[in-house]
């Protein structure tokens, strides 16, 4: 019996692992796949240009992923967001560019300024480390940031406006959205607008973000085991089971579970509460697709634009 079996070779798992082993714990990370990294990836291109597929951006505040990546020797650069040129915007009367709106009438535009104001106020009274202290938490959490904004009397471009953000994260609708968590996100780390990019999403790896999975692999070395498929997870006092496709079992102490919501459903997990599985069924998650081209030059730089884009069409960003 080994001391912990983590299920799932994400960014998520990986980390767990890297930290358990540097404690001393005997460890197993458990893989379906056949490489790590989850949804981060990369590849190079001709030229060696390093081609990223997922997980690329992140911020300033994310402390505790920036420590990982230089504690993994790997560099750290400005993101696209700071390259020159200003916003695209694809709605379904055309393509409009400008950082502010250009499709939001001068009108428009300050009702969007009014509506971040009364966010950032509300924000400033949530606790990003102890949201639920809110004296208002159940409130704001059963809340939407859709029904926030009628409330708010909103116009309709300002609501259009949230849903195209949406749409450019791959996130929940506004309708969707807990107003509270959205507003513990931005006591987190703030900025100028409701997500604002200069602030989430100013830094990437330069070696490509899966390097940071393949460097924690690496370490972990054989306690890495790829193409384990888990099918049951059994947890009971002092021992919990794991049972793979190929028919292996792996016993262990303890188990930590990475594993993402949609392909958890498909394991069979006994020895939890009712109330437990229930919580963990309802997890969502949403499917996403990415796709990557890459040019030999930034051509769209020449027409004013930075290359970042917000659409209401298939895909949701650039």
């Amino acid at each position: 019996m080994i001391d912990v079996a983590v299920l799932g070779a994400g960014l998520g798992g990986l980390a767990a692992a890297r930290d358990l082993a540097r404690a001393g714990a005997d460890v197993l990370v458990l893989e379906a796949r056949e490489r790590p990294g989850g949804r981060v990836e990369a590849a190079r291109v001709d030229g060696g240009r390093v081609v990223q597929a997922g997980g690329e951006v992140f911020g300033h505040e994310h402390w505790a992923y920036r420590e990982l990546v230089e504690e993994l020797g790997l560099t750290i650069e400005p993101s696209y967001v700071a390259d020159p040129g200003e916003m695209s915007w694809g709605l379904v009367e055309g393509v409009f560019v400008g950082n502010e709106p250009p499709w939001m009438s001068e009108r428009e535009r300050a009702d969007a300024k009014r509506v971040e104001r009364e966010f950032a106020q509300l924000a400033a009274s949530v606790d990003p480390d102890d949201p639920w202290s809110h004296p208002d938490a159940d409130r704001l959490d059963n809340t939407s940031i859709g029904g926030w904004l009628r409330d708010l009397g909103a116009l309709p471009a300002v609501r259009r406006r949230h849903e195209l953000a949406s749409l450019s994260l791959s996130c929940d609708s506004p309708e969707r959205t807990s107003l509270l968590g959205e507003l513990r996100k931005h006591a987190t780390s703030a900025g100028e607008s409701f997500y604002d990019l200069a602030v989430w999403e100013n830094l990437r790896v330069a070696e490509g973000s899966a390097a940071v999975a393949l460097r924690m692999a690496d370490e972990l070395g054989p306690r890495l085991r790829m193409k384990a498929v888990v099918r049951s997870i059994d947890v009971s006092a002092g021992e919990v089971r794991v049972a793979l496709e190929d028919g292996d079992v792996v016993s262990a102490e303890a188990v930590v579970c990475a594993i993402p919501a949609a392909p958890l459903r498909d394991i069979k997990i006994t020895g939890l509460s009712d109330a437990r599985l229930q919580s963990l069924r309802a997890q969502r998650q949403a499917l996403a697709a990415k796709v990557v081209v890459a040019y030999e030059t930034s051509f769209w730089q020449e027409a004013g634009q930075n290359g970042l884009a917000e659409t209401e069409w298939l895909f949701g960003s650039t």
